[in-house]
């Protein structure tokens, strides 16, 4: 099964891809004017984008502000070729995750009337007759977002907001929140284990605290290229070498391509992703199930086509 993930994004940043599946949907299948498709809300709105490790793409929807606590979801597509797949309820999940980082209470969309089930599922509500808009019915639809209780922000398994990462310090802030909470395993998958990220001491101590619990924990690393780790001595390395029965590190065969994004999975329901292993644009999630349980499976895919390397068993001598 290919990997498929959302990736938080811009007009300005893929237009292409979000044109390009609007337009088989919208235009092409549902027969709507080209004219009425594109508008001015595009370069100003948040976009989400349902891709693979190959830049194939699967769906897409955009978040539109309108008001200090209201948005507006929108453009909302999966091509008829990937449906029956669950790629829009989980888009749909995600984008509502988002919502709540931003701050949103109140969602409104138009929704298709053939699809208002897949919204009614996540707690909207009809507030309208139905209604023709571009020769297709449609029905207006509301969900009011309960405030997140203070008790359940940041708490594995229970915070389902979705945040959105810009820079290091908010990946470390989340990524260590992450870690401290990890009962049974973590998941790494790093171009080249990441020095002044993953082997500063707050992550290296929530390792290493879950490492040292025992019979049943684990933690596994997968890597792209294990060289910089080695020359600069990464204490990631150092802690590993010290709990060679929890923490496992392998290097990815040569033969295949190291993925786009890297991420660190926590227990079966936490998860911060960035879309590029050189830069810091993601996001986390502490309660993300259904996303982990994909990128788990697409790691342990990884993982069975990786190595011991030459480098490593050197550095473990």
């Amino acid at each position: 099964m290919t990997l498929k993930y959302t990736k938080i994004t811009t007009w300005q940043e893929s237009e292409k891809e979000l044109k390009e599946i609007r337009k088989k949907v919208f235009v092409e299948e549902q027969n709507v004017p080209e004219e009425l498709e594109w508008d001015d809300y595009d370069a100003q709105a948040t976009h989400f984008l349902v891709r693979d490790m190959d830049g194939l793409c699967y769906g897409v929807a955009r978040l539109i502000h309108d008001g200090q606590h209201k948005a507006k979801i929108g453009r909302f597509a999966v091509p008829s070729e990937f449906r029956g797949q669950g790629i829009a309820g989980s888009l749909l999940k995600f984008v509502i995750g988002y919502a709540r980082s931003q701050g949103i209470i109140e969602l409104n969309l138009s929704a298709q009337c053939y699809i208002q089930s897949l919204y009614q599922q996540e707690g909207f509500e009809a507030v309208s007759e139905p209604y023709d808009e571009a020769g297709i019915p449609h029905i207006r639809m509301r969900l009011v977002l309960g405030s997140l209780k203070p008790e359940t922000q940041n708490k594995l398994s229970e915070d389902e907001t979705v945040y959105r990462i810009h820079s290091q310090e908010e990946y470390l802030k989340h990524l260590c929140a992450l870690l401290r909470q990890a009962k049974h395993s973590v998941q790494i998958l790093t171009y080249d284990l990441e020095k002044g990220t993953l082997d500063i001491p707050d992550v290296l101590d929530a390792i290493s605290g879950l490492a040292r619990k025992g019979r049943g924990t684990s933690v596994q690393v997968v890597l792209g290229d294990p060289r910089p780790a080695v020359t600069y001595s990464n204490q990631f390395l150092s802690l590993a070498r010290r709990l060679t029965t929890s923490i496992e590190i392998k290097t990815l065969n040569s033969e295949l391509s190291f993925p786009d994004q890297v991420f660190v999975l926590i227990d079966d329901y936490g998860v911060a992703l960035r879309h590029s292993h050189d830069k810091w644009e993601g996001f986390c999630c502490y309660s993300d199930p259904g996303t982990v349980k994909r990128l788990k499976d697409e790691f342990q895919r990884l993982l069975s086509h990786s190595h011991v390397s030459q480098e490593l068993r050197q550095f473990s001598l």
